[in-house]
């Protein structure tokens, strides 16, 4: 009798920890999706933002080339206008109108040589920015990507620890059944013994 109470508590005792573990790793495994699912998104995020930072740099690239361009034009026109002044400067003949124009026409393409050159530090400097952010962006997309990767091992791992939790989940029910039947067994032999103590009493 003393055995099969023994046995009983040993069952009970069995299955808690079983639960226990089961309701751990199910615990685990939905912790684990929730932090994949969170990695996917922010992967997503942040190759949307690089594709951008691409596309932008793309952009700036050429304004920069057309930039650039365009300086060299301003640059050719001022040294033909500085040529064109010299020379003119040179003829004692020269009429004082024409010099005038000839000064203002240098003045101003050496303004616009000078807005160019300034355009031109400008896209040089955004485009410096962008190939820093896009660099910045390729390694965060790196480092998610690997931590995915990660993610999805482990998720490979948890969902073969669900298979094995539903093998064990049908072993515990088992265990359940037969801890049933222990119980039942102890409660009969207890009764049993209890009439033959009972019937030794009466004699």
């Amino acid at each position: 009798m003393e055995q099969i109470k023994r046995k009983l508590a040993t069952m009970r005792e069995q299955l808690d920890q079983a639960e226990q573990r089961e309701g751990d790793a199910k615990a685990e495994c939905a912790s684990l999706k929730e932090k994949l699912e969170t990695a996917e998104n922010e992967e997503k995020t942040l190759t949307r933002k690089l594709k951008l930072t691409e596309d932008d740099l793309a952009k700036v690239e050429e304004m920069l080339d057309d930039t650039r361009a365009k300086l060299e034009t301003s640059e050719a026109k001022a040294e033909e206008a500085i040529r064109e002044l010299a020379s003119y400067q040179g003829n004692s003949a020269g009429d004082a109108d024409k010099l005038a124009d000839l000064e203002e026409l240098c003045k101003q393409q050496q303004q616009q040589l000078e807005e160019k050159a300034s355009e031109n530090d400008e896209h040089e400097r955004r485009i410096l920015i962008l190939k820093t952010d896009l660099g910045k962006a390729e390694d965060s997309v790196d480092e998610y990507r690997a931590k995915i990767e990660e993610l999805g091992e482990k998720e490979r791992k948890c969902e073969e620890l669900e298979r094995k939790i539903a093998m064990l989940e049908g072993q515990l029910g088992t265990a359940q059944d037969k801890a049933a039947e222990w119980e039942q067994m102890y409660i009969k032999k207890k009764e049993e013994l209890e009439q033959s103590l009972a019937e030794l009493d009466d004699i």
